[in-house]
């Protein structure tokens, strides 16, 4: 029986380490998606250069504002939390994105990205590395390994997307396949048990 439970408890640690391992493979090959398709969003909402900087640069500005907070307020919690909501708030952000051609909403949707980025992506990595703190290199090393893969595959897959009958405009498909694949990366990291501050994963 003991030896049951050991087994049990090995396969829920490497399910639960490569559930967390395949964010940085959603997080390259789906964050590509607004830069290779840059050209697909400036012309289906008739953006100019100046709003296109702006959409980045304000993104960009909420994250670095709101991201120590994040991580503040992530070690006084269970990090578990933080990345469901990062990742749910990641797909609403997708979603606001494909849904409107309203600047300003375009806007709100890479104000809310950046910082979601940060508590989905950006913890998931923060709890491989805080469980196995004696394999935090080869973590690193499987971490960078995984990114790579994605941001290999984000250009194919927008040019693979461009290429088909969309019923759609092939942004607002982007942004949809965009929101589904983080939902999806929600619900799987859902049910999973997250260590606590004071145990280590084997």
């Amino acid at each position: 029986m003991a030896q049951l439970f050991a087994a049990l408890r090995l396969r829920q640690a490497i399910i639960f380490r490569w559930t967390l391992l395949s964010m940085p493979l959603l997080d390259e090959l789906i964050s590509g998606f607004p830069v290779v398709g840059l050209p697909l969003l400036r012309d289906q909402l008739g953006l100019s250069y100046d709003q296109v900087g702006l959409l980045f640069s304000v993104g960009a500005l909420s994250g670095m504002v709101i991201e120590p907070f994040i991580n503040i307020l992530s070690d006084r919690t269970s990090k578990r939390y933080w990345v469901i909501g990062g990742l749910l708030a990641l797909s609403a952000s997708f979603v606001l994105a494909g849904s409107s051609n309203n600047f300003i909403v375009l806007l709100a949707a890479f104000t809310l990205m950046f910082p979601a980025n940060s508590a989905g992506s950006g913890l998931s990595e923060a709890t491989l590395i805080d469980a196995l703190p004696q394999e935090s290199m080869q973590t690193m090393a499987r971490w960078t390994l995984m990114a790579s893969i994605g941001d290999l595959l984000s250009p194919l897959t927008v040019a693979a997307i461009i290429t088909l009958p969309l019923v759609l405009p092939t942004w607002t498909t982007l942004c949809w396949l965009a929101a589904a694949l983080w939902l999806g990366g929600a619900l799987f990291v859902w049910p999973q048990r997250f260590p606590s501050k004071t145990h280590v994963i084997p």
